[in-house]
């Protein structure tokens, strides 16, 4: 699974090339930034732990 790093407007965030399927948004707080969601987006496309 390849995500894109992007920023607009000052907020960084995620992207992972595709069409359909549902939208999945995680919000961060100050002083982090989206790619600490790498590991957790990870896990979650493989199913589980």
């Amino acid at each position: 699974m390849t995500f894109e790093v992007n920023e607009s407007g000052g907020i960084e965030y995620l992207e992972r090339p595709g069409e359909g399927g549902p939208v999945l948004v995680l919000l961060h707080g100050v002083g982090s930034n989206a790619a600490s969601f790498m590991p957790l987006l990870h896990i979650c496309r493989r199913g589980g732990g």
